[in-house]
Parts: structure tokens; sequence; C-alpha cells
């Protein structure tokens, strides 16, 4: 199973917006605004990474061999499925109708089934066979928690304070993660 990025985000679609970013490092000017636009793309990335979760709008694929009894969505937040397609027997794509699955939506992760009284159709038998895409992301910065942009805020303002992975003084020490423990609470665990 594989997750690959099929779309990136439209330009302003970060969580924090330029002026939030220079008021949090307490910044004025414009001279930095190409640094700081960088800086919020990184720290989304890092706390994305974190927990596992997409923040921005996007649409991923997953990628498996076969299909499963069940196919368990390893992404979250899922604002919907957009198709199911696989190659059948002489490795034609092909695209299931939306009544052919159901998507489960009762717990997390979400999973896909197939609808009532209908079963997955046979595949090629290759890799890569089975391609679900997939949108994912918050559509706006109010849909997640104030915790985790509290987190992108922090990370943001240690990448534009220290632009190393290590302060050197006169004992070299890791910057703390305070950032970590806001964000842990909304891992996506699947």
């Amino acid at each position: 199973m594989t997750i690959s990025v099929l779309s990136t985000p439209a330009p302003g679609g970060e969580p924090l917006t330029l002026d939030e970013a220079k008021d949090h490092v307490a910044f004025r000017g414009t001279d930095k605004d190409a640094l700081l636009t960088t800086l919020i793309g990184e720290a989304r990335a890092e706390a994305e990474a974190i927990i596992n979760q997409h923040l921005i709008t996007r649409r991923v694929r997953l990628t498996l061999d076969r299909f499963p009894a069940n196919i368990v969505l390893p992404v979250w937040p899922v604002r919907a499925v957009h198709q199911v397609a696989y190659d059948d027997r002489d490795g034609v794509e092909q695209v299931l109708d939306a009544s052919a699955w159901k998507l489960r939506t009762s717990r997390r992760p979400y999973e896909i089934w197939p609808a009532y009284g209908q079963s997955w159709p046979s595949t090629r038998g290759d890799i890569d066979d089975v391609r679900i895409d997939i949108d994912v992301g918050y559509s706006t910065p109010g849909e997640m928690s104030a915790a985790i942009k509290t987190a992108i805020k922090l990370i943001l303002g240690t990448r534009y304070a220290h632009r190393e992975d290590v302060v050197v003084g006169t004992v070299a020490a890791e910057l703390p993660s305070s950032a970590s423990r806001l964000l842990m609470p909304h891992k996506f665990w699947t």
C-alpha cells in the first residue's frame, strides 16, 4: 500500500497567513515575506508528519496490489473518496460505480467496503492494480484544532529564530519541542 499526492494546495491554502506568521515572529517589514512563506509550508509539513494528518486540502492516491476484504484509508481527515479504479483481467483500467462500494464513516480510520450484495471485481493480478483517489485535508484553518495551529506557529517561530538544527554556544543543545507535545493528542493512528 502506498500513498501519493496528486494535487498540491492552492496558493493561500496554508493554515497560517503571512500576516499571522509576521505577528508571531514580531516582524513588520516585507523583505522576509518569501522566507516566512517558505517557513509556513515547512512548519505545516512538520506538523503533518508528526500527527499523520493532511492539514491542507489536496487529492491523494492510495495504491494497492489487490482488493482486500475492506480497504482501510490510512489518511485523515477524509473529505471524500473521489474514485475507486482498478485494472481488470485484461489490464484495462475500470472505475467502479459509486453504488458498488460504501464508505464507512462511523469510526476512524474510514474504510471502503463493497456495497450490500456486491463483491470486489477481479483484477489483473499485478502490482498497483487498485487505485483510490481521496480528497483530504481541512478546507479552512478554522476546522482544525487551535492547538494544531499554535504548534505550527511554534515550529515556525523556532525555525525563524534558529535556522539550524542546533544552537551552538558554549554548549550545544537540541531545541525543546513544546509543539510536539501540543500535536500528539491529535495524532491519527491507523
